[in-house]
């Protein structure tokens, strides 16, 4: 493939751990193979599939038809739309989209495909991590992988575990396993009959890196 690009922020990502996200892909080629011409002309080949290998702990759907797409973009008009999507097979690691027609080469197009991302504690590394695109016999597998907002190394250390103990601090230490952006934050949710102190005063709360103690925010 001579282009190949993850769109991060596409409508429907979502990079939270578990959840469903839509994930879209801008791709081209230059050129059939001979091969592939010789098919053509034949009239063996009449429609192109394509084929998404994702990394370990995310999953396709079963039913990738739902959830995928190859519309084109209206504030793009060098992305044009795919041949109609008539089948996925999914449910693991990969995902096998065939079309209605053949992909020509030196065209734009962009694939939106629905996956599930890794449960929160995956070891996942973005930097280390290549999600693999083919289209019939183009292959790209270098492609950026999303920045799944996963945690690390998770331990809670309370203050006082006394029953019905009077208001203490608990610290929650953790690591972040990718970079969080701007106007990120930190949601905690804790079980019934808990009870957690007015968070907006500034004494109620405090962020540190965990290596010194040194205060974040």
């Amino acid at each position: 493939l001579d282009r190949a690009l993850y769109d991060p922020g596409a409508a429907g990502e979502d990079l939270r751990p578990g959840q469903r996200s839509v994930y879209r892909i801008f791709f081209s080629y230059s050129a059939r193979t001979p091969e592939e011409i010789t098919e053509i002309a034949g009239g063996i080949k009449t429609f192109s599939t394509l084929t998404l290998t994702v990394p370990h702990g995310f999953q396709t759907l079963a039913t990738c038809l739902n959830g995928a797409s190859g519309a084109g973009d209206a504030g793009n008009e060098e992305v044009r739309p795919l041949p109609s999507l008539v089948a996925c097979v999914g449910g693991g690691r990969q995902a096998l989209i065939s079309m209605s027609g053949l992909v020509e080469p030196g065209v734009l197009y962009a694939l939106s495909i629905t996956l599930v991302n890794p449960e929160s504690g995956f070891a996942y590394f973005p930097d280390e991590t290549g999600w693999m695109l083919r289209v019939d016999r183009a292959v790209d597998g270098g492609l950026e992988a999303p920045s799944i907002r996963l945690l690390q190394d998770v331990r809670l250390v309370p203050g006082d575990i006394r029953e019905n103990s009077n208001a203490h601090w608990t610290k929650l230490v953790f690591r972040i396993a990718t970079a969080v952006p701007f106007g990120g934050g930190l949601n905690i949710l804790v079980p019934h009959l808990f009870h957690i102190e007015d968070c907006s005063l500034g004494e109620s709360w405090g962020l540190f890196m965990g290596d010194d103690d040194s205060t974040f925010g």
